[in-house]
């Protein structure tokens, strides 16, 4: 839509010109790409990053998921725009959206606006919540998404377009957690491994079965005897994951209930565990057999659903609704400062 170009200042000399950027920053990996496209272009693991090495192997995180840190975030980016075909100057050309979960303050966003703004100088802005769009990625307009990652677990209800915010609940369990967990268990068996070995030996052998105990291969060729399973009724402290999707389920009304079920979408990196989705479904399977007889159970697992909230941005960010309605332009912000970024939810099923 060359109109809509023109108007914020975008580049239109081509359709890939005028498609804007997804960014979909976490604490252990960040993603880029160009809106419209089906995967990020760009998905490095800090730990890959010379310069991020040391403050990410401190607690196998590169920042704290709770606090925006505006230094750590503009590195990021630009170590993003160092890889790909996408550089600071054609940042100049394009609207930017990122991803955020849902318990990100308002200043928090404004700090980052303000970042995109004045230093990147980009014509166009946008934040949208991680889980509304591992919804959106999924075809879906109804259901409840469980986002596990690095930092933390996050479940989100929507039903027909509305979000239920009694349903946000977030609990900082993570994927660091049990990296952390395993250096621990490797050191008590006096074994030699770097850091990187341990996140290559949690990927390899971590798991959601019943199998307590898992005799590890270390990389120099020894093996330690270690505890490889991923204890779900542990991981939530007090809350078992299941239990913590139940309770986001039933904090909705009651006629939304049976759809919720049979609609829990998974998002997020941790939920690549072995098993992962057949325990979670299990775990809610038996508390629903418990508690309310006949109701059934299914859990979506998308095979790309670690970057599911990026390919919902690159959903999103390529319709022309949203360019039209949602975004936040440079000629705003100067008009009218910090304006508030606001929360958006629209139906993907109501969208052509």
């Amino acid at each position: 839509s060359s109109g809509i170009n023109a108007e914020y200042g975008m580049s239109s000399s081509s359709d890939d010109d005028a498609e804007g950027i997804v960014f979909d920053i976490g604490t252990h990996r960040a993603r880029m790409g160009i809106a419209g496209e089906d995967s990020p272009e760009i998905n490095i693991t800090y730990w890959s990053v010379p310069e991020f090495q040391k403050r990410y192997f401190e607690k196998f995180s590169l920042f704290d998921s709770m606090k925006f840190d505006t230094e750590t975030f503009d590195e990021v980016i630009a170590s993003c725009l160092k890889w790909g075909r996408i550089d600071e100057d054609q940042l100049k050309q394009r609207f930017v959206m990122f991803t955020e979960h849902l318990h990100r303050l308002e200043s928090e966003r404004e700090k980052l606006m303000e970042l995109m703004f004045e230093k990147y100088q980009s014509p166009a802005f946008y934040i949208a919540p991680s889980p509304v769009l591992a919804m959106y990625s999924s075809g879906r307009g109804t259901g409840i998404v469980f986002e596990c990652g690095n930092s933390y677990a996050e479940t989100a209800a929507i039903y027909e377009s509305h979000l239920f915010t009694q349903s946000i609940n977030l609990e900082k369990t993570n994927g660091s957690t049990i990296s952390s967990k395993l250096r621990a268990e490797i050191n008590e068996n006096e074994a030699q491994v770097d850091d990187a070995g341990i996140i290559a030996l949690k990927e390899e052998y971590f798991s959601c079965s019943d199998k307590e105990q898992s005799r590890m291969l270390l990389p120099d060729g020894n093996e330690v005897q270690i505890d490889g399973k991923v204890l779900l009724d542990k991981d939530l402290g007090e809350t078992t994951f299941a239990n913590f999707v139940y309770e986001g389920i039933m904090s909705t009304s009651v006629h939304c209930r049976r759809d919720l079920f049979t609609n829990i979408i998974l998002s997020g990196g941790t939920t690549l565990t072995s098993g992962f989705p057949d325990a979670l479904k299990n775990g809610i399977t038996n508390i629903v057999d418990n508690r309310h007889r006949g109701k059934m159970c299914k859990v979506i697992a998308a095979p790309e659903r670690s970057y599911s909230p990026w390919i919902g941005g690159s959903i999103l960010a390529s319709l022309s609704c949203f360019m039209n309605s949602l975004i936040v332009t440079k000629q705003m912000y100067e008009e009218s400062g910090n304006i508030r970024v606001q929360r958006f939810f629209i139906n993907p099923e109501k969208m052509d």
